[in-house]
């Protein structure tokens, strides 16, 4: 019995070293997904986004549906052309970016969008943002220019602050009153800091402010204001 089980085993060991060996295939590097297009570069660590008319990035559920998902923490620069009119939700979660300009073509930026980007320093919202999804930018602890959510009793003051550093900074900071306005400068707002005075009219109004020197700029994610 003992010599039937062991030539079974002789047998099968044989059979198995006669199998092709099986290689598993590399990340794809390229592809389309929707009306969307992107290549990413192993070399320089670049990721390249498409869409041949203007449009909306498509949706994606989770984080691992995002096509470039295997490349996230070798991912170092975006490239997104102006005619994607959105950011999806999770479209760079976790990416190893240290800055990033959103295009003017841009309205929205969906949840969790840059959601784990800890290296992300520097941001530049376009100037056609109208909402950024909860979360975006959860996690970017380099982000050091941004403003607390800040929530406090009608009649009281609410305070947002930035903090940079560099030679001769200046600041502007800026204002969206409703979910689908627009962004507008705030007359006088030019300090680090900026106070407001809490009322039902600015319950869930948006600021964020622009800091900027001669060698460059920087924009803070926006932060809100909740009445109590």
């Amino acid at each position: 019995m003992k010599k039937r089980v062991l030539s079974l085993l002789l047998c099968l060991v044989f059979l198995l070293t006669l199998l092709p060996a099986v290689t598993l295939a590399d990340p794809q590097t390229s592809g389309d997904y929707r009306d969307l297009h992107w290549e990413y570069n192993i070399t320089n660590g670049r990721l390249d986004l498409s869409r041949a008319d203007e449009g909306p990035m498509p949706e994606f559920e989770e984080a691992s549906d995002v096509p470039w998902a295997a490349f996230r923490a070798s991912i170092t620069s975006i490239a997104l052309n102006s005619t994607f009119t959105s950011i999806s939700t999770y479209a760079f979660y976790g990416c190893n970016i240290t800055s990033f300009d959103v295009p003017a073509s841009v309205q929205s930026i969906g949840y969790g969008a840059f959601q784990g980007c800890t290296s992300l320093r520097t941001l530049a919202i376009g100037s056609g943002v109208r909402m950024i999804g909860a979360y975006a930018f959860n996690g970017c602890s380099a982000l050091t220019s941004l403003p607390k959510d800040v929530k406090v009793k009608k009649g009281g003051k609410a305070k947002f602050t930035v903090k940079a550093t560099g030679p001769c900074l200046q600041y502007q900071w800026y204002r969206k009153t409703a979910p689908d306005g627009d962004w507008e400068l705030i007359d006088g707002a030019t300090a680090a800091s900026y106070t407001v005075v809490a009322a039902e009219d600015n319950n869930g109004w948006q600021f964020y402010c622009r800091v900027w020197n001669d060698d460059e700029s920087a924009d803070s994610a926006p932060a809100t204001l909740t009445l109590k």
